[in-house]
């Protein structure tokens, strides 16, 4: 091992994400218009009908901005488990929408 410092850092950095609470900023000097006006008022309702994995995994893909291996090791699943349920997340959430996909 070249850098038992760095590497210690780095294991001690990995270990904290688990307990580190993740603030989304919140900047509405963009738009004078109410948060609710800047999505899907059914994005909610859709959201709350997936399975509580999907929910998971699209809140912390796409909400919390994680990579798809940091959630799979804070959810202990595989990163290709997180995959498959963000794609059956995002299709579900479609259906529900009634969207099209791009």
């Amino acid at each position: 091992m070249q850098n038992p410092s760095g590497y210690l850092y780095r294991v001690g950095q990995s270990a904290a994400r688990h307990y580190a609470v993740v603030q989304l900023p919140l900047d509405r000097s963009e738009s004078s218009a109410p948060p609710a006006a800047n999505f899907e008022p059914r994005l909610s309702a859709a959201i709350g009908d997936l399975s509580e994995q999907q929910r998971a995994v699209v809140l912390l893909v796409h909400g919390f901005e994680w990579r798809k291996s940091e959630v799979a090791r804070h959810l202990d699943i595989s990163e290709s488990t997180v995959s498959e349920h963000l794609r059956r997340a995002i299709t579900n959430i479609r259906d529900f929408l009634e969207v099209q996909n791009a």
